[in-house]
Protein backbone atom coordinates (compact mmCIF):
# COMPACT_ATOMS: atom_id res chain seq x y z
CA UNK A 1 0.00 0.00 0.00
CA UNK A 2 2.59 2.19 1.00
CA UNK A 3 4.93 1.92 -2.88
CA UNK A 4 2.35 3.74 -4.77
CA UNK A 5 2.64 6.91 -2.52
CA UNK A 6 6.38 6.54 -3.07
CA UNK A 7 6.28 6.48 -6.87
CA UNK A 8 3.40 9.11 -6.77
CA UNK A 9 6.06 11.40 -4.40
CA UNK A 10 8.76 10.66 -6.39
CA UNK A 11 6.60 11.90 -9.64
CA UNK A 12 5.88 14.79 -7.97
CA UNK A 13 9.97 15.46 -7.24
CA UNK A 14 10.49 14.83 -10.96
CA UNK A 15 7.70 17.37 -12.06
CA UNK A 16 9.08 20.05 -9.16
CA UNK A 17 12.68 19.75 -10.73
CA UNK A 18 11.82 19.83 -14.33
CA UNK A 19 9.73 23.05 -13.88
CA UNK A 20 12.24 24.71 -12.28
CA UNK A 21 14.63 23.76 -14.58
CA UNK A 22 12.62 25.19 -17.52
CA UNK A 23 11.66 28.31 -14.95
CA UNK A 24 15.87 29.34 -15.18
CA UNK A 25 16.42 28.60 -18.63
CA UNK A 26 18.84 31.25 -19.96
CA UNK A 27 17.14 33.64 -22.37
CA UNK A 28 19.00 33.64 -25.43
CA UNK A 29 22.20 36.39 -25.30
CA UNK A 30 22.38 39.36 -28.19
CA UNK A 31 25.09 41.76 -28.56
CA UNK A 32 23.83 45.81 -28.79
CA UNK A 33 25.63 48.46 -30.81
CA UNK A 34 24.55 51.58 -29.52
CA UNK A 35 24.34 55.00 -31.52
CA UNK A 36 27.56 56.18 -29.36
CA UNK A 37 29.36 53.80 -30.94
CA UNK A 38 29.95 51.97 -27.62
CA UNK A 39 28.54 47.85 -27.31
CA UNK A 40 27.03 45.91 -24.34
CA UNK A 41 25.85 42.67 -24.31
CA UNK A 42 24.01 39.97 -21.55
CA UNK A 43 20.88 37.65 -22.19
CA UNK A 44 17.69 39.57 -23.49
CA UNK A 45 15.22 40.09 -20.14
CA UNK A 46 13.03 42.78 -21.86
CA UNK A 47 12.40 43.64 -25.38
CA UNK A 48 9.92 46.23 -26.74
CA UNK A 49 9.57 49.10 -29.19
CA UNK A 50 10.66 51.61 -26.62
CA UNK A 51 13.93 49.75 -24.62
CA UNK A 52 15.91 46.27 -24.30
CA UNK A 53 17.11 45.21 -20.98
CA UNK A 54 20.14 43.24 -21.07
CA UNK A 55 21.72 41.07 -18.54
CA UNK A 56 22.01 38.86 -15.58
CA UNK A 57 21.98 40.05 -11.99
CA UNK A 58 21.90 43.11 -12.62
CA UNK A 59 20.06 44.33 -15.75
CA UNK A 60 20.84 47.29 -17.56
CA UNK A 61 18.00 49.01 -19.73
CA UNK A 62 18.68 50.78 -23.44
CA UNK A 63 16.41 53.02 -24.83
CA UNK A 64 15.78 52.03 -28.59
CA UNK A 65 16.56 55.73 -29.18
CA UNK A 66 20.41 54.44 -28.41
CA UNK A 67 20.58 51.53 -30.09
CA UNK A 68 21.49 50.88 -33.86
CA UNK A 69 21.37 46.99 -33.81
CA UNK A 70 21.35 43.70 -31.81
CA UNK A 71 23.01 40.73 -32.88
CA UNK A 72 22.63 37.54 -31.32
CA UNK A 73 25.78 36.29 -29.73
CA UNK A 74 27.91 33.37 -31.51
CA UNK A 75 25.23 33.30 -34.95
CA UNK A 76 25.64 35.19 -37.64
CA UNK A 77 23.27 35.99 -40.53
CA UNK A 78 23.39 34.06 -43.46
CA UNK A 79 21.95 33.00 -46.95
CA UNK A 80 18.79 31.39 -47.77
CA UNK A 81 18.98 27.57 -48.06
CA UNK A 82 19.71 27.05 -51.75
CA UNK A 83 16.75 24.34 -51.78
CA UNK A 84 13.81 26.84 -50.44
CA UNK A 85 12.12 29.36 -52.22
CA UNK A 86 12.77 33.07 -51.87
CA UNK A 87 9.59 35.37 -51.66
CA UNK A 88 10.57 39.09 -52.32
CA UNK A 89 8.99 42.12 -50.95
CA UNK A 90 8.45 45.31 -52.42
CA UNK A 91 10.41 47.19 -49.95
CA UNK A 92 13.15 44.20 -49.89
CA UNK A 93 11.94 41.98 -47.14
CA UNK A 94 12.18 38.34 -47.76
CA UNK A 95 10.98 34.99 -46.49
CA UNK A 96 12.09 31.49 -47.22
CA UNK A 97 9.02 28.79 -47.77
CA UNK A 98 9.02 25.37 -48.68
CA UNK A 99 8.76 26.06 -52.59
CA UNK A 100 6.06 22.60 -52.84
CA UNK A 101 3.46 24.63 -50.73
CA UNK A 102 3.72 27.80 -52.27
CA UNK A 103 0.46 28.73 -53.84
CA UNK A 104 -1.03 32.15 -54.96
CA UNK A 105 -4.20 33.35 -56.35
CA UNK A 106 -4.89 36.97 -57.87
CA UNK A 107 -4.62 38.65 -54.33
CA UNK A 108 -2.87 36.13 -51.72
CA UNK A 109 0.32 34.44 -51.58
CA UNK A 110 0.32 31.30 -49.14
CA UNK A 111 2.87 29.08 -47.90
CA UNK A 112 4.87 27.39 -45.15
CA UNK A 113 8.29 28.45 -43.90
CA UNK A 114 10.97 25.98 -45.06
CA UNK A 115 12.51 25.73 -42.28
CA UNK A 116 9.94 26.42 -39.39
CA UNK A 117 7.62 23.35 -40.67
CA UNK A 118 5.94 23.75 -37.27
CA UNK A 119 5.06 27.73 -37.61
CA UNK A 120 1.79 28.68 -38.97
CA UNK A 121 1.95 29.09 -43.07
CA UNK A 122 1.85 32.67 -43.71
CA UNK A 123 -0.53 35.23 -46.44
CA UNK A 124 0.75 38.08 -47.93
CA UNK A 125 -1.13 40.05 -49.51
CA UNK A 126 0.00 39.69 -53.69
CA UNK A 127 0.10 43.72 -54.35
CA UNK A 128 3.17 43.58 -51.82
CA UNK A 129 5.35 40.78 -53.76
CA UNK A 130 7.94 42.07 -56.27
CA UNK A 131 9.44 38.50 -56.87
CA UNK A 132 8.96 34.71 -56.03
CA UNK A 133 11.84 32.77 -56.78
CA UNK A 134 10.81 28.88 -56.50
CA UNK A 135 14.31 27.20 -57.50
CA UNK A 136 17.16 28.90 -56.67
CA UNK A 137 20.33 28.63 -59.10
CA UNK A 138 23.01 26.78 -58.09
CA UNK A 139 25.81 29.32 -59.33
CA UNK A 140 26.61 32.78 -57.26
CA UNK A 141 26.83 34.74 -60.43
CA UNK A 142 23.29 33.05 -62.03
CA UNK A 143 21.54 33.85 -58.55
CA UNK A 144 22.75 37.76 -58.73
CA UNK A 145 21.50 37.35 -62.27
CA UNK A 146 18.48 36.59 -61.60
CA UNK A 147 17.83 39.15 -58.31
CA UNK A 148 18.70 41.69 -61.02
CA UNK A 149 15.42 40.27 -63.16
CA UNK A 150 13.20 40.92 -60.05
CA UNK A 151 14.04 44.43 -59.21
CA UNK A 152 15.53 46.37 -56.67
CA UNK A 153 13.83 46.53 -53.65
CA UNK A 154 14.84 50.55 -53.04
CA UNK A 155 12.73 50.83 -56.37
CA UNK A 156 10.24 51.62 -53.97
CA UNK A 157 11.64 53.89 -52.08
CA UNK A 158 11.29 56.30 -54.99
CA UNK A 159 11.84 56.63 -59.03
CA UNK A 160 15.08 57.87 -59.97
CA UNK A 161 16.40 59.01 -63.40
CA UNK A 162 20.09 58.30 -64.42
CA UNK A 163 22.25 61.04 -66.23
CA UNK A 164 25.84 60.71 -66.45
CA UNK A 165 28.32 63.20 -68.18
CA UNK A 166 31.78 62.17 -68.80
CA UNK A 167 34.38 64.18 -68.32
CA UNK A 168 37.94 64.16 -67.55
CA UNK A 169 37.88 60.03 -67.12
CA UNK A 170 34.93 60.33 -64.79
CA UNK A 171 32.08 59.47 -64.36
CA UNK A 172 29.36 61.09 -62.71
CA UNK A 173 25.63 60.29 -61.89
CA UNK A 174 23.49 62.90 -60.45
CA UNK A 175 21.43 60.65 -59.76
CA UNK A 176 21.42 56.79 -57.99
CA UNK A 177 21.20 53.55 -60.38
CA UNK A 178 19.20 51.25 -58.94
CA UNK A 179 21.19 48.51 -60.28
CA UNK A 180 23.98 47.54 -62.82
CA UNK A 181 22.63 47.74 -66.43
CA UNK A 182 21.96 44.36 -68.76
CA UNK A 183 20.64 43.76 -72.05
CA UNK A 184 18.26 40.89 -71.78
CA UNK A 185 16.61 42.10 -68.29
CA UNK A 186 12.66 42.25 -69.39
CA UNK A 187 11.41 45.77 -70.13
CA UNK A 188 7.90 44.75 -70.06
CA UNK A 189 5.64 46.68 -67.57
CA UNK A 190 4.22 43.13 -67.07
CA UNK A 191 4.24 39.75 -65.03
CA UNK A 192 7.21 37.61 -66.01
CA UNK A 193 7.80 34.20 -66.06
CA UNK A 194 11.76 33.12 -65.86
CA UNK A 195 11.54 30.00 -66.87
CA UNK A 196 14.09 26.66 -65.87
CA UNK A 197 15.59 27.03 -69.18
CA UNK A 198 16.55 30.47 -68.98
CA UNK A 199 13.78 32.07 -71.46
CA UNK A 200 11.12 34.76 -70.34
CA UNK A 201 7.68 35.01 -71.10
CA UNK A 202 5.55 37.88 -70.27
CA UNK A 203 2.02 37.86 -69.65
CA UNK A 204 -0.69 38.86 -66.91
CA UNK A 205 -0.51 36.54 -64.04
CA UNK A 206 -3.38 34.53 -62.72
CA UNK A 207 -2.13 31.93 -60.23
CA UNK A 208 -0.25 29.36 -59.04
CA UNK A 209 -1.40 26.13 -58.23
CA UNK A 210 0.39 22.70 -57.26
CA UNK A 211 0.49 22.05 -61.21
CA UNK A 212 0.19 25.26 -63.38
CA UNK A 213 0.93 28.71 -63.60
CA UNK A 214 -2.01 30.60 -65.36
CA UNK A 215 -1.03 33.29 -67.40
CA UNK A 216 -2.92 35.44 -69.38
CA UNK A 217 -1.93 36.12 -73.48
CA UNK A 218 -1.09 33.75 -75.80
CA UNK A 219 0.15 31.46 -73.21
CA UNK A 220 -2.79 30.60 -70.65
CA UNK A 221 -0.35 28.59 -68.57
CA UNK A 222 2.97 26.74 -67.90
CA UNK A 223 3.73 23.65 -66.00
CA UNK A 224 5.13 24.64 -62.16
CA UNK A 225 8.05 22.39 -62.69
CA UNK A 226 9.13 24.14 -65.89
CA UNK A 227 8.92 28.16 -63.78
CA UNK A 228 12.18 29.51 -62.01
CA UNK A 229 10.56 32.77 -60.53
CA UNK A 230 8.34 35.31 -61.21
CA UNK A 231 8.38 38.93 -61.39
CA UNK A 232 5.24 40.77 -60.67
CA UNK A 233 4.49 43.87 -62.57
CA UNK A 234 6.42 46.39 -60.97
CA UNK A 235 3.72 49.51 -61.63
CA UNK A 236 1.47 47.14 -59.42
CA UNK A 237 3.78 46.53 -56.58
CA UNK A 238 2.94 48.67 -53.18
CA UNK A 239 4.16 48.26 -50.11
CA UNK A 240 2.56 51.17 -47.24
CA UNK A 241 5.99 53.19 -46.74
CA UNK A 242 7.41 52.52 -43.15
CA UNK A 243 7.42 55.88 -41.11
CA UNK A 244 8.33 56.26 -37.44
CA UNK A 245 10.21 53.56 -35.15
CA UNK A 246 10.39 50.11 -36.38
CA UNK A 247 12.74 47.52 -37.02
CA UNK A 248 14.41 44.85 -39.67
CA UNK A 249 14.03 41.30 -37.68
CA UNK A 250 16.22 38.49 -39.43
CA UNK A 251 15.98 35.13 -38.61
CA UNK A 252 18.04 32.15 -39.03
CA UNK A 253 16.98 31.06 -42.11
CA UNK A 254 17.65 34.62 -43.61
CA UNK A 255 14.08 35.64 -43.63
CA UNK A 256 14.37 39.64 -43.05
CA UNK A 257 10.72 41.20 -41.69
CA UNK A 258 9.99 44.89 -41.22
CA UNK A 259 8.40 45.34 -37.80
CA UNK A 260 6.56 47.48 -35.50
CA UNK A 261 5.10 47.13 -32.03
CA UNK A 262 8.36 44.41 -30.85
CA UNK A 263 7.26 42.43 -27.39
CA UNK A 264 8.98 40.06 -25.78
CA UNK A 265 6.73 37.36 -23.97
CA UNK A 266 7.41 35.48 -20.40
CA UNK A 267 7.49 32.61 -22.57
CA UNK A 268 10.44 33.86 -25.19
CA UNK A 269 8.01 34.53 -27.79
CA UNK A 270 8.97 38.00 -29.82
CA UNK A 271 5.51 39.17 -31.00
CA UNK A 272 5.25 41.67 -33.88
CA UNK A 273 3.09 43.37 -36.49
CA UNK A 274 4.83 43.38 -40.17
CA UNK A 275 4.06 46.00 -42.58
CA UNK A 276 1.47 44.56 -44.96
CA UNK A 277 -0.96 44.52 -41.33
CA UNK A 278 -0.57 40.68 -40.62
CA UNK A 279 1.01 40.01 -36.45
CA UNK A 280 3.52 37.27 -36.55
CA UNK A 281 5.48 35.42 -33.53
CA UNK A 282 8.33 33.84 -33.13
CA UNK A 283 11.12 32.46 -30.85
CA UNK A 284 13.47 34.86 -30.08
CA UNK A 285 16.22 31.95 -30.05
CA UNK A 286 15.20 31.62 -33.51
CA UNK A 287 16.09 35.89 -34.54
CA UNK A 288 19.87 36.65 -35.14
CA UNK A 289 19.20 40.12 -35.86
CA UNK A 290 17.42 43.08 -35.01
CA UNK A 291 18.03 46.30 -36.70
CA UNK A 292 16.32 49.68 -34.91
CA UNK A 293 14.88 51.63 -38.15
CA UNK A 294 13.42 55.56 -37.69
CA UNK A 295 13.81 57.71 -34.41
CA UNK A 296 17.84 58.63 -34.34
CA UNK A 297 19.40 56.36 -37.10
CA UNK A 298 19.06 57.02 -40.17
CA UNK A 299 20.56 54.36 -42.62
CA UNK A 300 22.67 55.64 -45.64
CA UNK A 301 20.88 53.06 -47.97
CA UNK A 302 18.03 55.74 -47.50
CA UNK A 303 19.55 58.62 -48.53
CA UNK A 304 20.08 60.16 -51.93
CA UNK A 305 23.73 61.07 -52.34
CA UNK A 306 24.26 64.40 -53.34
CA UNK A 307 26.83 63.27 -55.92
CA UNK A 308 28.64 60.20 -57.15
CA UNK A 309 31.36 59.58 -59.26
CA UNK A 310 33.42 56.90 -60.53
CA UNK A 311 36.15 57.12 -61.90
CA UNK A 312 37.44 53.88 -63.71
CA UNK A 313 40.53 51.88 -64.55
CA UNK A 314 40.42 51.51 -67.57
CA UNK A 315 37.34 51.96 -69.21
CA UNK A 316 34.16 49.65 -66.97
CA UNK A 317 31.83 52.22 -65.16
CA UNK A 318 30.23 50.97 -61.83
CA UNK A 319 26.85 52.75 -60.17
CA UNK A 320 26.89 53.14 -56.17
CA UNK A 321 24.16 50.63 -54.82
CA UNK A 322 21.95 50.67 -51.93
CA UNK A 323 21.31 47.34 -49.89
CA UNK A 324 23.42 45.38 -52.56
CA UNK A 325 27.12 44.59 -53.45
CA UNK A 326 28.25 46.42 -56.67
CA UNK A 327 26.99 43.33 -58.62
CA UNK A 328 23.76 43.46 -57.64
CA UNK A 329 23.87 40.70 -55.02
CA UNK A 330 23.99 40.48 -51.06
CA UNK A 331 26.22 42.32 -49.42
CA UNK A 332 28.38 39.38 -47.28
CA UNK A 333 31.24 39.92 -45.77
CA UNK A 334 33.20 36.73 -45.15
CA UNK A 335 30.39 33.98 -43.89
CA UNK A 336 27.97 37.21 -43.13
CA UNK A 337 25.12 38.93 -45.15
CA UNK A 338 24.01 42.68 -44.62
CA UNK A 339 20.57 43.46 -45.33
CA UNK A 340 21.44 47.05 -45.15
CA UNK A 341 24.32 49.17 -46.97
CA UNK A 342 26.46 50.21 -49.62
CA UNK A 343 27.92 48.86 -52.41
CA UNK A 344 31.09 50.45 -54.57
CA UNK A 345 33.70 49.79 -56.62
CA UNK A 346 36.83 51.61 -56.62
CA UNK A 347 37.65 54.48 -57.78
CA UNK A 348 34.38 55.70 -56.63
CA UNK A 349 33.00 58.91 -54.25
CA UNK A 350 29.66 59.05 -52.41
CA UNK A 351 29.08 62.29 -51.05
CA UNK A 352 25.71 63.29 -48.60
CA UNK A 353 24.37 66.50 -48.23
CA UNK A 354 24.19 66.15 -43.76
CA UNK A 355 23.53 70.33 -43.11
CA UNK A 356 24.48 69.88 -39.30
CA UNK A 357 21.99 67.56 -37.89
CA UNK A 358 23.90 64.36 -37.33
CA UNK A 359 26.81 63.44 -34.44
CA UNK A 360 28.34 60.33 -35.55
CA UNK A 361 28.76 57.65 -39.01
CA UNK A 362 29.18 54.15 -37.93
CA UNK A 363 29.63 51.14 -40.68
CA UNK A 364 31.57 47.74 -41.07
CA UNK A 365 33.57 47.92 -44.12
CA UNK A 366 35.38 45.10 -45.95
CA UNK A 367 35.51 43.53 -49.67
CA UNK A 368 32.71 41.28 -50.46
CA UNK A 369 32.75 37.49 -50.79
CA UNK A 370 31.53 37.64 -54.35
CA UNK A 371 35.62 38.96 -55.23
CA UNK A 372 37.01 35.80 -54.08
CA UNK A 373 40.74 35.97 -53.82
CA UNK A 374 41.35 38.91 -55.41
CA UNK A 375 39.81 42.73 -54.50
CA UNK A 376 42.20 45.18 -52.74
CA UNK A 377 40.75 48.45 -51.86
CA UNK A 378 41.71 51.33 -49.33
CA UNK A 379 38.57 52.73 -47.59
CA UNK A 380 38.44 56.57 -46.50
CA UNK A 381 35.71 59.00 -45.16
CA UNK A 382 35.71 62.59 -45.38
CA UNK A 383 34.01 65.41 -43.62
CA UNK A 384 33.78 69.02 -45.40
CA UNK A 385 36.47 67.95 -47.46
CA UNK A 386 38.84 67.18 -44.54
CA UNK A 387 40.12 63.80 -45.12
CA UNK A 388 39.09 61.41 -41.27
CA UNK A 389 39.53 58.37 -41.86
CA UNK A 390 41.81 56.26 -44.39
CA UNK A 391 42.19 52.14 -43.86
CA UNK A 392 45.05 49.74 -44.68
CA UNK A 393 44.13 48.21 -47.83
CA UNK A 394 41.65 45.70 -47.50
CA UNK A 395 41.09 42.65 -49.31
CA UNK A 396 38.96 39.92 -49.70
CA UNK A 397 38.89 37.34 -47.01
CA UNK A 398 40.28 40.06 -44.39
CA UNK A 399 38.17 40.15 -41.14
CA UNK A 400 35.66 43.08 -41.53
CA UNK A 401 36.34 46.13 -39.79
CA UNK A 402 34.13 48.62 -37.81
CA UNK A 403 35.20 52.15 -38.64
CA UNK A 404 36.19 54.40 -35.46
CA UNK A 405 33.33 57.01 -34.34
CA UNK A 406 33.39 59.34 -37.13
CA UNK A 407 32.25 62.59 -35.71
CA UNK A 408 29.70 64.59 -37.67
CA UNK A 409 29.08 67.57 -35.55
CA UNK A 410 28.20 70.53 -37.37
CA UNK A 411 29.38 69.11 -40.58
CA UNK A 412 27.69 69.95 -43.79
CA UNK A 413 29.26 67.23 -46.20
CA UNK A 414 29.99 63.82 -45.99
CA UNK A 415 31.88 62.05 -48.39
CA UNK A 416 32.87 58.11 -48.86
CA UNK A 417 35.48 57.19 -50.77
CA UNK A 418 36.56 53.59 -52.52
CA UNK A 419 40.33 54.17 -53.70
CA UNK A 420 42.52 51.75 -56.26
CA UNK A 421 43.95 49.08 -54.03
CA UNK A 422 47.70 47.61 -55.31
CA UNK A 423 45.84 45.35 -57.75
CA UNK A 424 44.37 48.08 -59.54
CA UNK A 425 40.75 47.82 -59.76
CA UNK A 426 40.83 44.22 -60.29
CA UNK A 427 37.05 43.05 -58.34
CA UNK A 428 37.51 46.05 -56.24
CA UNK A 429 33.86 45.23 -54.72
CA UNK A 430 33.71 47.96 -51.74
CA UNK A 431 31.12 46.93 -49.25
CA UNK A 432 29.94 50.18 -46.84
CA UNK A 433 27.88 47.34 -44.10
CA UNK A 434 25.26 48.83 -41.83
CA UNK A 435 26.18 52.68 -42.57
CA UNK A 436 24.19 54.31 -40.65
CA UNK A 437 23.87 58.30 -39.36
CA UNK A 438 23.37 58.81 -35.66
CA UNK A 439 20.48 61.99 -35.42
CA UNK A 440 21.51 64.74 -33.28
CA UNK A 441 17.63 64.57 -32.06
CA UNK A 442 15.46 61.57 -32.72
CA UNK A 443 13.75 61.94 -35.51
CA UNK A 444 9.65 64.08 -35.07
Amino acid sequence: MRMPVRVGLIFGMLAALTSAAAAQVEPPAFDVLLADGTSAGGPVRTLSDESVELGRDSPHRFSTDEIVRLDARGRLEGAVDGRAALVLLANGDRVALDAETIEIDEAVLTGRWFRFTAWKPLRIPLETVRGVILRQPLAESERTRLLNTLGSSVESRGSRARSGVRGSGAFRHSTLDSQPSTDDEPAERTDVLVLMNGDRLPGEFRGLDRELVALGGAVESVPRSGVRAIRFNPALVSLPQAEGRRQLVSLEDGSRLTTRNLRLGNDGTLSFDVLYGQAYSVPLSRVVAIRVLGGRIEHLSDLQPADYIHVPYLSQHWPLQRDRNVLGGPLRLGQREFPRGLGMHSRSHATYNLDGRYERLLATIGVDAAAGQQGSVVFAVQVDGKRVFESDVRRAGDEPVSLPTIDLRGAKRLTLVAEFGPLGDIQDYANWCDAVLVRSEPEP
